[in-house]
């Protein structure tokens, strides 16, 4: 009776506080072209009217194997991606319409869905000790968005890193992650970022 209770002592905590990680992406902008403008030209009329393209591109990253991103599951991201662009534009007090004909459009949008699907070496020493082993890194350029305003000739990309950390005291703040971990709120900011640009 008493090695039983010992075991079930050891047992259900262990399945309950496994260790757990907490995530949160951060941007980095890189200014790669920006065209000469004269004072006078620098805001035309139409600058607000946006006749947007997107392109969305998919190259998940695994250490193991080469993984595909599923159709059905870029055509959903596509999606959003067309509709958070249409938000943001809206919320910034401009017109948008989305093209299909890259040559005709003045804003062109480029996102590239690249996640690590790969525990790394460190990540697992936090796993095999329970999470008593705390450990923390960055995955970087988990997506990247590259905004060309034609109108402005100007040019920007945005790199999303993944900044985690593997711990099993952050388990009752676990949940945040779900919070954090949004690519769509992390290209509307990376969107507003470069509208708000001079």
């Amino acid at each position: 009776m008493y090695h039983k209770l010992i075991w079930l002592i050891i047992f259900i905590p262990s399945i309950i506080l496994q260790s757990c990680t907490l995530s949160y992406y951060q941007i980095r902008s890189f200014k790669v072209k920006e065209g000469v403008r004269s004072e006078a030209s620098s805001e035309p009329k139409d600058a607000c009217n946006y006749e947007y393209f997107v392109t969305v591109e998919a190259n998940p990253r695994q250490y193991t194997r080469k993984p595909t991103y599923s159709e059905n599951r870029l055509k959903k991201d596509i999606i959003k991606y067309i509709e958070a662009t249409q938000e943001t534009f809206i919320n910034n007090g401009c017109t948008a319409n989305q093209t299909y004909n890259e040559y005709k459009a003045n804003f062109k949008i480029k996102a590239l869905i690249s996640p690590l699907w790969s525990a790394t070496g460190k990540d697992m020493i936090t796993g095999l000790s329970c999470g008593l082993i705390p450990t923390w890194g960055i995955n970087r350029n988990e997506y990247t968005y590259t905004f060309e305003n034609r109108m402005l000739k100007k040019e920007n990309v945005y790199e999303i890193d993944e900044k985690y950390y593997n711990h099993l005291f952050l388990f009752p703040i676990f949940w945040i992650s779900f919070v954090n971990l949004n690519k769509i709120e992390a290209y509307k900011a990376s969107l507003i970022n470069f509208l708000e640009q001079p």
